[in-house]
């Protein structure tokens, strides 16, 4: 629930300051390649904030409306950075594809090639090269997929849509909270991302928790399994809501994030496993607790499937209510303290007052 609430913070800081247009996530993890930045594209990552096309409509390929109101970057690892001098070069690599189909569960779901190629292809997009950023002032890059730890949204985009991550949802919460709204409109137009160039981060993960990567990664291949009966129900309980068609969302959202939301998420999920099992066995630690945690936790989704989905659906049609009514009310707020309402000119001082007495903790 963090993700959402990083991002609900931004109406309350309208709330606060009227002047706030929007809130950025940036993990602790990353930092701006300051001065390399400027000296390999002769700007300030600041002024990729002046892009006219935040904020502004186009049409995709399909002639729908589409509202830029949120923005998202990408990263590149600080290793391979080092290793490699290249400032641009995408965080995921292309892993070598075999000519023949691979073995074990990459046969069936090849989720190294499948994220590579995205990231690829959607935040270091070949055409623009990064090199040439007064490009998107007149042709804007739209995007589906995005990093997770550099986005933005407009405070306007997060009022007019209300977008959510599910409750459930604990990997990929940045591709869950556009899903929330995928085909909702405001004024006839879609919410999208932008593509944005001055986003552009260097991931300090290895030499920020290296241990705790390696030890949380057999609990994180068993997130991926469970994402795709999370990502699944949430699509279905979103498609009989909103009245959405279940196979038109997974053609608009991108190759990989589509690859999670399944019409039989049961039988992907336990393939993969048993593929992955039967072909790594309990060969060291990481896979004896991949193989612990996966039969914990895996049947119990699996055996109470119906229940699941309709936990899903309930579930989901209250945060639908729940943060429509919370954006709703923040601009409420904000229009009576315009107006010069004491109860709200009283309440805007408390929270500053809170917000000003908040410290850091290191």
């Amino acid at each position: 629930m963090h993700y959402n609430f990083l991002k609900a913070f931004g109406s309350l800081a309208k709330f606060m300051n009227p002047k706030v247009k929007a809130v950025i996530k940036i993990d602790t993890d990353q930092t701006f390649p300051t001065d390399r930045f400027y000296r390999e594209t002769d700007s300030c990552w600041l002024e990729a904030f002046t892009l006219p096309t935040i904020g502004g409509v186009c049409a995709d390929q399909n002639e729908r409306n589409m509202y830029m109101g949120c923005f998202a970057g990408s990263l590149t690892n600080r290793d391979e950075l080092i290793q490699k001098d290249d400032l641009f070069l995408p965080d995921i690599s292309i892993p070598d594809v075999p000519e023949r189909i691979p073995e074990g569960e990459a046969g069936v779901f090849y989720q190294g090639l499948l994220q590579s190629l995205i990231t690829q292809g959607e935040a270091f997009p070949p055409e623009i090269q990064w090199r040439a950023l007064k490009v998107l002032n007149e042709y804007p890059y739209m995007r589906t997929f995005v990093t997770g730890g550099t986005i933005g949204f407009l405070i306007d985009a997060l009022e007019r849509y209300a977008p959510f991550v599910d409750a459930h949802v604990h990997r990929a919460e940045d591709q869950a909270f556009l899903l929330s709204v995928l085909f909702d409109q405001y004024d006839g137009h879609f919410l999208r991302y932008l593509y944005f160039p001055g986003l552009h981060m260097i991931h300090e993960k290895e030499s920020f928790a290296s241990a705790a990567i390696k030890t949380a990664e057999p609990y994180k291949k068993i997130y991926d399994l469970e994402r795709i009966w999370n990502f699944s129900y949430l699509t279905r309980a979103l498609c009989e809501i909103k009245g959405w068609d279940f196979e038109d969302v997974r053609s608009t959202l991108n190759f990989f994030t589509a690859s999670f939301v399944q019409p039989f998420p049961r039988l992907l999920a336990l393939t993969r496993f048993v593929l992955s099992v039967a072909r790594n066995g309990g060969r060291n630690r990481d896979d004896i607790i991949y193989q612990k945690e996966g039969l914990r936790r895996l049947p119990k989704i699996a055996l109470h499937r119906e229940r699941y989905y309709r936990d899903a659906k309930a579930r989901v049609a209250e945060q639908i209510k729940a943060w429509r009514f919370y954006y709703d009310l923040m601009m409420k707020l904000r229009e009576s303290a315009k107006k010069g309402d004491t109860f709200a000119l009283a309440l805007r001082q408390k929270v500053n007052e809170i917000n000003n007495d908040c410290k850091l903790i290191k």
